[in-house]
């Protein structure tokens, strides 16, 4: 393990993303000792690790299906803010086979609508919600609505921008 911290510790000084997303590749126990780092929710290495693996599985998405279960463990039981937001951005990213997964869609809402969450917590849980529920459960939209009025009032731009983003491309739904 010492050796991911090591390469975490220089990570952070030159975040030389091409050099550890081919070492990542290239070598599974050290994809594994850094993913793994994630979990153990230890600052900074934990929060340079997820956002590596938001950057690793962007480029290598055929990794992902395999790791949906320890993310997902990661999602609900974390509290780290980085963390959550980091690991929401790989479910917004690919779609995976989690629609039957109640927990995490619960999750994901919770964290959209709660007014503790950062706007990039909730635009990433609201981009993983449209990415891997909407298509089985289009009632789903209406529910979003619902969140959406409760950010009518939020005057933050990036939270201005996914309701103006939501509305565009489902008012018709809305209107069934």
């Amino acid at each position: 393990m010492t050796d991911v911290i090591l390469f975490l510790d220089q990570f952070k000084r030159e975040r030389n993303f091409a050099s550890v997303l081919s070492q990542m590749n290239e070598h599974t126990e050290f994809r594994s000792a850094l993913l793994h780092q994630i979990e153990r929710n230890v600052y900074p290495y934990s929060e340079y690790a997820s956002w590596i693996a938001q950057h690793f599985f962007k480029t290598h998405p055929h990794y992902f299906e395999e790791w949906v279960p320890f993310f997902r463990t990661i999602i609900l039981q974390t509290t780290n803010h980085s963390i959550q937001r980091n690991v929401t951005h790989l479910f917004m990213d690919k779609k995976v086979s989690v629609e039957e997964d109640g927990e995490l869609l619960d999750h994901f809402l919770k964290a959209f609508a709660s007014s503790d969450s950062l706007p990039a917590l909730k635009l990433t849980s609201f981009k993983a919600i449209e990415r891997q529920y909407f298509k089985a459960y289009p009632e789903l939209i209406h529910e979003v609505a619902l969140i959406m009025e409760l950010h009518k009032e939020d005057k933050r731009p990036s939270i201005q921008s996914i309701r103006r983003y939501f509305y565009k491309k489902y008012t018709k739904s809305l209107k069934l």
